[in-house]
């Protein structure tokens, strides 16, 4: 089971990081490209996207399942759910639910809403503080906060250096 979610793992990164990359490109860059692009480049670029955010949340909960729920000497078990969750586990949730926010806004609504990708590209800050903070920080609400409150201000900073950027080029 260790190889499996290893390949899970850097799967799941593989297909995050390439689903973020696209959303940050049309979030911060595609904008000042979008008028020039054509019907057809649009709807291929849109189907990445789709694709690339479906394939990360599958392999994201295949990786929860592997990791959370299977015991290798009893199997597979939900006895997870019983009791207080750890710290890694309340900050891995955290993270699934605000990817699966950010899945469902790319696979049904970006495609004729520039706010949903505003607002998907908003919420990729905390979906990867939670993911990190798994490993590395005890869970607390006040930290999930200040987790939060930090990623979304250096999204929003990066949105403003990507409109300051449009604008003097």
């Amino acid at each position: 089971m260790p190889k499996i979610e290893f390949f899970l793992r850097c799967f799941h990164m593989f297909m995050g990081i390439l689903w973020l990359s696209q959303l940050y490109f049309l979030s911060f860059v595609g904008s000042s490209v979008r008028s020039e692009r054509d019907e057809s480049s649009r709807r291929v670029i849109s189907s990445l996207l789709r694709w690339a955010s479906v394939t990360a949340l599958v392999s994201g909960a295949a990786l929860f399942g592997v990791i959370y729920l299977y015991t290798p000497d009893a199997g597979w078990s939900f006895a997870l759910f019983q009791g207080e969750p750890s710290g890694g586990l309340r900050w891995i949730s955290w993270g699934m639910m605000f990817g699966l926010i950010m899945g469902i806004l790319v696979a049904f609504v970006v495609r004729s809403s520039e706010r949903a990708l505003k607002v998907s590209t908003y919420l990729s800050g905390p979906t990867l503080a939670c993911m990190l903070a798994a490993s590395h920080s005890d869970f607390s609400y006040g930290t999930l906060i200040l987790a939060s409150i930090l990623s979304l201000a250096a999204i929003k900073a990066a949105d403003a250096l990507a409109s300051f950027a449009r604008q003097t080029v």
